[in-house]
């Protein structure tokens, strides 16, 4: 597998230590399988399924993952194992369910992935027996994160032998959920050309098809005035706030920001001769670096491999800082940005500027939209339907699964299959199943 795409996998299916102690009963990999077929057949689990198309000469794949309801990426939720062993094996085996029946539906392609998805349940198999036995938590989750390198290697082997029986020259593959540092990966692996020095159009090109994209993760430039002030929010990029850069990668996303702010204007109609005037000495500030890369031998997609492992030894040998530092390029850049912004605010009257990079600011959570409909003060639990069939066969009590609780008339975010415990004001206790439909406003509870 790609190595940002492992990167995002191991978030994805992290585990932790086991909530739980010792099982009452063991699960076996065909019990395990039935419930991956199960809860997708019932509907269950929210996802968005994988999907695949050629790019140029290379077969692109995005897998599958949470279910996208929102532009900046889907709601993680369920794919979260929570700390729980049991529970990341299951969405191990879940995913290559979900892979067996929607990546290249109705193609020669299929047969070619269905040796490669049994060697993944053999690995599944291996997983689950090392969940369910006794021993050092930290060891086993170290023992399952290596067994998840080799589920990724063995899907990277598939789909590249996909693109080989297709005649193409390679392969990519996108997880199935973007935390706003992928773009990147795919403009090198897709958009760049993979075989010597890299020119300034290429990369223009690269730019403009990351924006046509929609992995694309950004803060837009904000702009105010307020009390003498003007308040300016730059352009900052998902991924910058992630990890540092390597030289080539700055050079694409410097483009893709400066790019952003000519669509995202800030200033006065009659400020923009002048702004683009600044962002073209922005940009000829880009090609003199392009230029020093190239003499050195750094433009290319092999160099920026070679710079982001060098950067990820560095990192496993240090603390990473909490904000990346700004490069001498970056400093440059935002002093000829800086300015642009001045003269701006000379001309609305001599204002005093505010500027900011950036936010910082994670996507808005999932508004909530599903009312509880119960006698008052009736409490309200609940727990994923799949997550509760998936207990039951591990023998563990209801009374330990780790609820989420509300009272009657709260709104929650909610998609797919639930099991609901509910305690009504007498004491009296009943439990229940309940699907939510994407169009559902409300869920409504008997009165006892």
């Amino acid at each position: 597998m790609h190595r940002g795409c492992f990167i995002l996998y191991a978030a994805l299916f992290a585990v932790g230590p086991l909530a739980a102690g010792a099982r009452a009963a063991e699960i076996t990999f065909n019990q395990l399988r039935a419930l991956a077929v199960e809860s997708l057949r019932a509907g269950d689990v929210a996802y968005t399924p994988p999907s695949n198309k050629i790019v140029g000469r290379m077969l692109w794949v995005k897998d599958a993952g949470p279910f996208a309801d929102r532009p900046d990426g889907g709601s993680l939720d369920y794919w979260l194992a929570d700390g729980d062993l049991l529970k990341a094996v299951f969405l191990d085996q879940l995913a290559i369910e979900i892979r067996r029946q929607h990546l290249f539906a109705r193609s020669r392609s299929q047969q070619v992935m269905d040796p490669y998805y049994r060697r993944m349940e053999a690995v599944v198999a291996a997983e689950l027996t090392l969940a369910q036995q006794p021993g050092d938590d930290e060891e086993k989750q170290r023992q399952l994160d290596e067994r998840l390198r080799q589920l990724g290697d063995l899907l990277q082997n598939g789909i590249d032998a996909c693109a080989r029986g297709m005649g193409l020259v390679g392969a990519f593959v996108e997880p199935g959920h973007d935390d706003g540092t992928l773009w990147l990966d795919h403009v090198f692996a897709l958009d760049l050309p993979q075989q010597g020095q890299i020119g300034y159009g290429q990369i223009e090109q690269a730019v403009a098809q990351a924006l046509r994209g929609q992995g694309l993760v950004f803060e837009a430039p904000k702009v105010s005035v307020s009390g003498g002030t003007l308040h300016v929010t730059d352009v900052e990029l998902k991924v910058e706030t992630m990890r540092a850069l390597a030289p080539l990668e700055e050079l694409v996303a410097e483009l893709v920001k400066i790019n952003l702010r000519r669509r995202q204007r800030f200033e006065r109609p009659a400020d923009r001769p002048m702004m683009d005037q600044i962002y073209l000495r922005m940009e000829a500030a880009l090609r003199q670096q392009l230029d020093t890369l190239r003499r050195s031998g750094a433009a290319t997609v092999a160099a920026r491999r070679a710079s982001l492992a060098e950067a990820a030894g560095k990192a496993s040998e240090q603390e990473p800082p909490v904000q990346p530092v700004r490069s001498p390029l970056g400093r440059q850049l935002d002093a000829v940005l800086q300015q642009g912004i001045n003269e701006c605010a000379k001309r609305m009257g001599n204002l005093r500027i505010e500027y900011h990079r950036g936010q910082n600011a994670e996507p808005a959570s999932d508004r909530p939209r599903v009312r509880l409909v119960a006698p008052p003060d009736t409490t309200i639990e609940f727990v994923y339907n799949t997550d509760h069939k998936l207990w039951s066969l591990a023998g563990r009590s209801e009374d330990a699964y780790p609820w989420k609780s509300h009272t009657a008339g709260d709104r929650v975010s909610l998609s797919g299959g639930y099991w609901f415990r509910l305690t009504y004001p007498s004491g009296v206790r009943a439990s229940s199943y309940k699907k939510v439909a994407a169009n559902d406003t409300e869920l409504r509870f008997p009165s006892r």
